[in-house]
């Protein structure tokens, strides 16, 4: 990761004040959220078939496929 985040993970491990601990936490959470904006715990095995004239809207992702809806 980073040596901010390694630094806070030892130093939480050690620190009695809960608020203080809390930040620290908050902290390291945004670094990962910073660092690993996404990570796909579960990929299944799908395959799609559809006809393009009655929808076209499909894309390819890395280890699959999805439909290009506002909210997916």
């Amino acid at each position: 990761m980073d040596r901010e985040f390694d630094r806070l993970a030892e130093r939480q491990l050690v620190t009695a004040d809960v608020v203080a601990r809390r930040r620290m936490l908050a902290r390291m959470q945004e670094i990962v959220a910073r660092d690993l904006p996404a990570l796909a715990l579960y990929y299944s095995t799908v395959s799609h078939v559809f006809r393009k004239r009655a929808f076209s809207r499909w894309y390819v992702t890395p280890g699959g496929s999805r439909a290009d809806f506002p909210g997916c």
